[in-house]
């Protein structure tokens, strides 16, 4: 596929690569620069503790999963937890 850049800097990405991805309009993608491509790709959302993508709760650019909230909101003033991986 062969596009041009507007004024604004926008690209169009056909409606056949959207929904392959499953990308809806105002959907957050993830922008980078590699050596000569701009590559662009669907945000994948995850737990900042354990990298899960399951049971997600957003807060603004971050997520955290119901498990790890659970365990928080459980532990004690000077508790210290250890990393757990994802089941």
């Amino acid at each position: 596929m062969q596009d041009i850049i507007d004024s604004e800097g926008k690209v169009h990405i056909p409606w056949l690569y959207r929904y392959q991805l499953n990308l809806m309009a105002n959907e957050p993608v993830k922008v980078e620069l590699r050596l000569h491509e701009i590559v662009i790709s669907k945000q994948i959302w995850h737990c900042v503790f354990c990298k899960s993508t399951l049971n997600l709760v957003r807060l603004g650019k971050t997520c955290a999963c119901k498990r790890c909230i659970n365990r928080l909101y459980d532990a004690k003033s000077g508790d210290i937890l250890e990393e757990k991986p994802v089941d």
